[in-house]
């Protein structure tokens, strides 16, 4: 298993792309995308990787589809930083995009 922190921007780049297929030819056979905000407020770093936009999704879905191609299993951990977030706001809020990203993936 290999877990890596993520960079300065928001969504995966190239070195992604590329720092994960590393592993993944190496033969680890379970990576996992350590704290991705869920929304831009939920945030505990300005380095946080997000997936709150379609385009920050595409990306890595990208990323693991070519992963996968590896061999490679892929898991992601979802964070919010609450009140202790950049931009703490109201808490219940994650709660109710939590609730609104499962039902809208459940639709498709």
């Amino acid at each position: 298993m290999y877990v890596r922190s993520p960079s300065r921007r928001r969504a995966s780049t190239a070195f992604h792309k590329a720092h994960y297929g590393a592993r993944a030819i190496a033969g680890v056979g379970l990576i996992i995308q350590e704290a991705t905000a869920i929304e831009p407020d939920g945030c505990l770093t300005n380095k946080d990787l997000g997936i709150w936009t379609d385009a920050q999704g595409h990306s890595m879905s990208q990323m693991v589809a070519d992963l996968h191609v590896l061999e490679a299993q892929v898991g992601i951990q979802l964070g919010h930083g609450g009140r202790k977030s950049i931009d703490a706001k109201d808490p219940i809020a994650l709660v109710q995009l939590l609730i609104a990203q499962i039902t809208k993936s459940l639709e498709k």
